[in-house]
């Protein structure tokens, strides 16, 4: 069921308060107070579709991933399944860099588990799905589809955890491409 056209705006106006705020302060020091002045928006309003500041952080972190499952797949589904893969790594490269304060303090703070737990967890899903089609499309794995999945997404994740962590000591555009060789080596195709 489709949201009111009002619903839809007031959560994108706590959306963008919330990253705004986010890229300013840790999330402990946000109240919700200042997250419904700064997106004008009423107490009562917020009350009405969150329980509390915990919930509203749950449903920030389902709309994140929902944005970038939508960018990465905004395309198609490209074949073979490394282009899906190496699409995924260009934007969240593009995400941390676009939102790099926002991120270092979500990595500051409480939500560094379940943002990431989130992450990992859909993106292992979109994964599964990606390389289930592949292979029904003809394409050869070598490996089990869990595993492969499991161990691109987590790698992935996890390496751009640590090259943001470390202040980008790669150059991006090297981290992506050390990324499409390892993600390539990984995907290629049985020899027959």
């Amino acid at each position: 069921m489709k949201e009111d056209l009002r619903v839809q705006k007031t959560k994108a106006a706590l959306h963008r308060a919330f990253y705004d705020l986010l890229a300013e302060k840790s999330y402990d020091e946000i109240t919700v107070n200042e997250l419904c002045e700064r997106a004008m928006v009423r107490r009562a309003t917020f009350y009405k579709h969150y329980r509390d500041k915990q919930d509203f952080l749950v449903s920030m972190i389902k709309k994140f991933n929902n944005d970038f499952y939508s960018i990465v797949w905004k395309e198609g589904r490209p074949t073979p399944p490394c282009d899906y893969f190496i699409k995924y790594c260009d934007t969240l490269i593009a995400y941390l860099d676009k939102y790099s304060a926002t991120v270092k303090n979500i990595l500051r703070g409480p939500m560094r588990e379940p943002f990431f737990n989130v992450i990992l967890r859909q993106n292992y899903i979109d994964a599964t799905e990606k390389l289930n089609a592949a292979i029904n499309g003809g394409y050869p794995l070598r490996t089990s589809v869990e595993v492969t999945a499991s161990m691109i997404v987590g790698g992935i994740t996890f390496l751009m955890l640590e090259w943001f962590e470390n202040d980008q000591h790669i150059p991006k555009e090297q981290l992506r491409l050390d990324l499409a060789v390892i993600i390539e080596s990984a995907l290629a195709p049985e020899k027959v």
